[in-house]
């Protein structure tokens, strides 16, 4: 489990945020299997063309 990073977002004040768990990811998230590097691109490709 990722405590410590899902405490670190419960305390963010911003109501605009997503907390993401990659399963099978492992620390350095764009250097992964292609599957997963390719969802974290595309979750942040999202993400800013949202705002």
């Amino acid at each position: 489990m990722i405590i410590g990073e899902k405490e670190l977002f419960e305390d963010l004040k911003t109501k605009d945020k997503e907390f993401i768990i990659y399963e099978n990811a492992k620390h350095e998230i764009y250097t992964e299997i292609k599957e997963i590097k390719m969802k974290a691109f595309n979750d942040v490709t999202q993400w800013i063309t949202s705002l």
